[in-house]
């Protein structure tokens, strides 16, 4: 079987030398246990990233190549049996920064693409668009290009790059900085031209999209989603034609739902594992007075459940999935923190938004990144259409906007602001803090068969 493989130039800190990073995907049976680490807010298809410190960077490529994919893409491209390796282990063991998410995005399309180019070149940051017809990923500027490129140069020179590489895929210009005479326009610089003589052309690129087409990964084309998205809206204004418009202002009830045991109640729980790590296990959030406390190191956990089965919105929503595909909720997780602001949460496969019908009940666990501070998960559901969230973010920003005061944002009133964009919302305020890992202790109960 061939291996798609992406090389990523590293470039040390303070003595301007480096290294090349192999990654390469492999296909992998989707396991139980899989399933058991997404609900502990883990991504399996880049676990194996967490000893080099790449998972978060994995993360993020993962949730680039979901919104990239459409759901027949999705199938065809595998993308639940996928595991991302690295072939070498750096010299520093950790890496820092986050350059090398567009060749771990590559490395998982190109494995699933059936594609003969077997190797890959690549630096860049992703930046996922958060609206709701915006499928691309932005390629953001990385530190050090001149040394990376440099490194591949050497590389080269030495015999140690695959015969069939030709190109190096890094993130386009800052054409502003370029014109202002505040960095050397890419053709310009010596790295670049060295690699020119020996074969290799540099080649900018805006997106994850463009990045795709340069090594020859066919990707199914989206317009069908947008095509979707337009019928919905047309039968949406037929609905209210017909006297209907009460959909789009009756809220959708959304609950907490008992927790996986009873000691934990209708509440956030958090989420565990065994010794052994065979199955997931729950212990209750520990708190402070009143206030519910959550340890960075932990994963706070989830079941929520959105409607009724018995409800008019699943009667109706079972009438029009025939014909245009409207048979579910669209849900956002989104993230408050009094300091760090507004934050949406990647969740199944790394989506930004998920689809839920009617009477569902969604287990699900999220990671706590840093900072500590108090914040507040907000949950937010729409009946019809998707939520922009880039116009929900321009929003966000200007409302809080603080213009430089240190002052917290204050919460109640941010979470007041997000259920005004949604049908429906459920919110819980925590605090983040610096702790020991909650799961280090034994286990409270065993996850339930399901």
């Amino acid at each position: 079987m061939t291996r798609h493989a992406a090389l990523i130039p590293l470039a040390s800190r303070g003595d301007g030398g480096g290294e090349l990073l192999e990654l390469y995907c492999e296909t992998s049976s989707d396991t139980g246990k899989d399933e058991q680490d997404r609900k502990r807010g883990i991504e399996p298809s880049v676990e194996a990233l967490r000893p080099i410190n790449l998972h978060g960077s994995g993360q993020r490529a993962m949730a680039a190549v979901q919104k990239l994919l459409n759901a027949k893409a999705k199938r065809r491209f595998e993308l639940d049996t996928r595991k991302v390796r690295y072939s070498n282990k750096p010299m520093s063991s950790l890496v820092e920064g986050r350059s090398a998410e567009l060749g771990i995005a590559l490395s998982i399309l190109l494995s699933g693409s059936q594609n003969t180019v077997r190797s890959v070149i690549a630096t860049g940051v992703l930046e996922v668009l958060p609206g709701i017809l915006d499928f691309n990923a932005r390629v953001e500027q990385v530190e050090s290009l001149d040394e990376k490129l440099t490194l591949i140069a050497e590389a080269k020179q030495k015999g140690l790059l695959p015969r069939e590489i030709d190109k190096v895929l890094v993130p386009r210009p800052n054409r502003a900085a370029e014109q202002a005479g505040a960095v050397l326009p890419l053709a310009e610089r010596d790295a670049v031209k060295t690699l020119k003589r020996l074969g290799i052309e540099v080649i900018p690129v805006r997106t994850l999209r463009d990045a795709a087409k340069q090594v020859n990964i066919s990707l199914t084309d989206r317009l069908s989603v947008v095509r979707r998205t337009l019928a919905a809206a047309g039968v949406a204004a037929m609905v209210g034609l017909a006297g209907w418009g009460w959909l789009w202002t009756r809220d959708v009830p959304v609950i907490f739902d008992a927790g996986p045991t009873e000691e934990l109640g209708g509440k956030p729980f958090l989420v565990c594992a065994d010794p052994g790590g065979r199955y997931a296990v729950y212990r209750p959030i520990p708190t402070e007075g009143l206030v519910p406390q959550v340890p960075l190191t932990g994963v706070l956990g989830w079941r929520i459940r959105l409607g009724s089965f018995k409800s008019t919105d699943a009667a109706i929503f079972e009438a029009l999935n025939g014909s245009v595909g409207v048979g579910s909720y669209r849900v956002v997780v989104a993230f408050v923190g009094e300091r760090s602001g507004l934050h949406i949460l990647p969740t199944e496969g790394g989506a930004l938004q998920v689809l839920k019908q009617p009477g569902v009940r969604w287990d699900w666990g999220q990671q706590v990144d840093k900072p500590a501070e108090a914040g507040v998960l907000v949950f937010l559901v729409r009946r019809f259409g998707g939520f922009d969230l880039e116009q929900v973010q321009e929003k966000f920003n200007a409302r809080f906007d603080r213009k430089g005061d240190d002052a917290p944002i204050n919460l109640e009133f941010a979470s007041n602001f997000l259920a005004e964009q949604a049908s429906g919302s459920l919110r819980y305020f925590f605090e983040t803090v610096e702790g020991p890992a909650p799961c280090d202790v034994a286990a409270t109960a065993r996850r339930p068969a399901s």
